[in-house]
């Protein structure tokens, strides 16, 4: 039987297809929000920056984040074991090859939307009214400009990064 997302042929009665890692449920047919785990090396992650329909310096800085072992995420931002300080979210400054965000961090999800990853445009539309009517309702009106900073700050920190999963990852995700 061939494997539903890579088609790949894989052993009847299979539950993770062993050539791209996706789950299978007892028919053999994927469970919902299932997504193929795709294990790429370095070289492969290079050739598809390449080849890419990007400016130059989005190419420059997507090839620095594969190049780079990612650490950890926390809260959507990430953190790569590296002295390089572009990929230091907060320690980079602002340029097109630095990971900070300016345009969102002053246009947050409408980023996101324009960039074609309109699942977390929503979400984080969604969070920044959340947090706004939290705010209002509990008449902490003075904490609006500082509540949105940070907000600013945290959408700014993670937006190229979420940029280069939709792109050279090819991850489809709502966070």
């Amino acid at each position: 039987m061939l494997c539903p997302y890579c088609k790949e042929e894989i052993q009847d009665g299979a539950l993770k297809c062993k050539h791209c890692g996706s789950m299978l449920n007892d028919s053999n047919t994927p469970t919902p929000n299932t997504k193929p785990v795709i294990e790429r090396s370095k070289e492969e992650l290079l050739r598809e920056i390449n080849a890419l329909d990007e400016e130059e310096s989005w190419k420059v800085l997507f090839r620095k984040i594969a190049e780079t072992k990612l650490i950890k995420m926390t809260l959507g931002t990430p953190a790569f074991e590296t002295q390089d300080v572009n990929l230091m979210p907060l320690k980079s400054g602002f340029g097109k090859t630095k990971l900070f965000s300016l345009r969102a961090f002053f246009f947050t999800f409408l980023t996101y939307l324009v960039q074609g990853m309109w699942k977390k445009g929503l979400t984080l539309f969604g969070i920044g009214i959340g947090l706004f009517i939290v705010l209002i309702i509990l008449h902490l009106d003075k904490l609006l400009l500082p509540v949105n900073l940070v907000y600013a700050c945290w959408v700014g920190m993670m937006a190229k990064y979420d940029y280069y999963r939709y792109k050279v990852l090819k991850e489809d995700f709502w966070f």
